[in-house]
């Protein structure tokens, strides 16, 4: 199997607890560049589906479209770990990229 590092990340991750939608699915963002994210949730998604995440941080509203790069399934165990009935982890790439500064940013 050939593995294509062209689609993977190149911005920081930033490890985040943050809950938000993908689609209407209540999802757990797990980590966040300004490329992508990823998401534990119920949601079973297909990898090249399109999707919109939404949520909120430092006050700030964002909702933007996203690729479903990978779909796995957690475990039982390690769902309980995240004290949800999470079933997947999804890495989203956005179409539209976020702000890492918009992250950062001190609430006013």
């Amino acid at each position: 199997m050939i593995n294509n590092f062209s689609d993977r990340r190149q911005s920081e991750r930033m490890p985040t607890e943050i809950q938000g939608k993908i689609d209407e699915e209540i999802c757990h963002i797990s980590n966040l560049s300004d490329g992508g994210a990823l998401l534990l949730s119920t949601f079973n998604g297909k990898v090249g589906q399109e999707v919109t995440i939404r949520f909120t941080y430092n006050r700030n509203f964002f909702e933007k479209k996203g690729i479903i790069r990978s779909a796995n399934s957690i475990s039982r165990l390690r769902s309980a770990d995240y004290k949800s009935n999470f079933m997947y982890a999804l890495s989203i790439a956005f179409i539209e990229s976020v702000s890492i500064s918009d992250f950062v940013s001190l609430d006013e």
